[in-house]
């Protein structure tokens, strides 16, 4: 009886062992892909240097467009209360110049980068059955941490939130969004994203350039080319 108790506690590590190396559940595999598409495709249209910068920007909307829910990322920015004052033109119009600016501050953001090399984390459960993924971009001397939020309702698993070395895209967003709420209207903050009113949140713009230091931009297209 004895040689059998000891038996099972040799075999014990062993056992827990095998149960952490347990295979990627289905969901797993799927998130993963859905953020290795996504960053491998955002770094493709990056080296190609044969197409201009239209060109570029419409390349890296079809690359992150499919795979990331601007809709309910702009909603989540907006908050619950704001949002239930907006009526539905309004919940269009906001959702649009949303999604506009958050696409238009990543092609700025991530044109000016070349020869990055990007390393992935496994994905991770969180709350609710959403996933977390985190890779870290390694560019110019620097390793940048970037989180995907991913959630899954009766679709492809979808991007719904970015922190950026611990920033998030939502929040930051929220935060400018809460100053004009705060005292204004709808309406007077769509005036102000019709205007372009809004810069890039400070946090994303220092979380993006640890070294203080804006990288040169691209040199301007050539005409006629």
């Amino acid at each position: 009886m004895r040689r059998s108790v000891l038996s099972a506690l040799a075999i014990l590590p062993l056992g827990l062992g095998l149960r952490a190396q347990e295979p990627p559940s289905d969901a797993a595999k799927e998130v993963r892909l859905v953020v290795e598409k996504t960053a491998n495709g955002m770094i493709d249209v990056l080296k190609d240097k044969t197409s201009g910068r239209a060109e570029r920007q419409r390349k890296l909307f079809a690359v992150i467009d499919p795979a990331t829910d601007f809709a309910l990322m702009g909603k989540l920015a907006l908050g619950p209360v704001h949002w239930q004052k907006f009526d539905e033109a309004q919940r269009k119009e906001f959702t649009e110049a949303f999604s506009r600016s958050v696409r238009n501050s990543c092609f700025e953001k991530v044109e000016i980068y070349t020869n990055e090399t990007v390393d992935f984390d496994p994905p991770a459960p969180a709350e609710k059955g959403k996933y977390r993924m985190l890779i870290r971009i390694h560019s110019r001397g620097q390793v940048y941490k970037v989180l995907f939020k991913l959630y899954q309702n009766k679709s492809p698993w979808r991007i719904y939130d970015l922190e950026v070395e611990g920033v998030s895209v939502i929040r930051t967003y929220a935060a400018q969004y809460e100053q004009v709420l705060a005292k204004g209207t709808p309406q007077d903050l769509l005036a102000k994203m019709r205007m372009h009113d809004f810069a890039a949140p400070d946090e994303l713009e220092r979380a993006s350039h640890k070294d203080g230091k804006e990288p040169a931009a691209p040199p301007k297209e050539e005409k006629g080319r």
